[in-house]
């Protein structure tokens, strides 16, 4: 039936959960620890923001993302950058209209 290990209750095995960091603990991105209304942390940077667009599937998160950049802050490279990443987002939104 019930068979006694070498185990006491309330020891935590080696290597299980309780190795783990919890949530009193900051994590390997520390994430959550970051305070939104701190001025530093507020907006991201144009750049950051190209970034993110970049990697985004045409979808109206894309749009959204990138009427947040400020074009005046990025080189010029990065502001054809942003027309691109615009008429991708304009296409997929064509082609939507297209569908229904």
């Amino acid at each position: 039936m019930y068979e006694s290990s070498s185990e006491s209750a309330g020891e935590p095995v080696p290597g299980g959960a309780a190795d783990d960091a919890g949530l009193d603990e900051a994590g390997p991105d520390d994430w959550w620890l970051i305070d939104p209304f701190e001025e530093e942390y507020a907006e991201p940077t144009a750049e950051r923001l190209l970034e993110v667009a970049c990697g985004r599937e045409a979808s109206p998160e894309l749009m959204a993302g990138l009427a947040r950049i400020d074009v005046t802050q990025l080189c010029a490279d990065d502001a054809v950058t942003v027309l691109q990443q615009m008429q991708r987002a304009a296409a997929w939104l064509a082609g939507l209209e297209a569908k229904t």
